[in-house]
């Protein structure tokens, strides 16, 4: 994606199961997810 900088920081503020994330994280250093449902966010911590 033109215009992130390869050191940069995302916040991914709506987390679902990551497949956002996970594309952002090839192009950025650090890519942070925030996830409300607990279910869906224990997945994610453990690595789905």
């Amino acid at each position: 994606m033109r215009g992130l900088p390869q050191k940069g920081l995302i916040i991914d503020a709506t987390a679902g199961l990551g497949r956002d994330a996970l594309i952002l994280s090839s192009l950025v250093e650090r890519v942070i997810l925030i996830e409300r449902v607990p279910w869906v966010s224990a997945l994610l911590e453990d690595g789905l």
